[in-house]
């Protein structure tokens, strides 16, 4: 999409930004509520981010911009999803 070397590190920062900022509340989370409900949630924010995505490309209207954006949003719901998922195996 792009051949600046910024933007494409900017999304693997997109992917693994919100493990930094979501790890602590998201721990706090899996044991305030039932894993396996915040395990589902974390999961459904993450496909809806990835099928969201998918239509754009599809379209052809995906942008940088929008790639980073919805790259943030699925880094969200896979950093949601490690702290119930790690207490799930236990």
């Amino acid at each position: 999409m792009t051949s600046s070397a910024d933007k494409v590190a900017l999304v693997q920062t997109a992917l693994t930004l919100p493990v930094m900022l979501i790890s602590l509340p998201a721990g706090a989370i899996a044991d305030m509520y039932d894993r396996r409900v915040v395990a589902l949630v974390s999961l459904s924010l993450t496909l809806c981010g990835v099928v969201g995505l998918t239509a754009l490309q599809w379209l052809g209207l995906t942008t940088p911009e929008l790639l980073l954006l919805f790259c943030f949003g699925v880094g969200s719901g896979m950093a949601l999803m490690n702290p119930a998922w790690a207490l799930l195996c236990l």
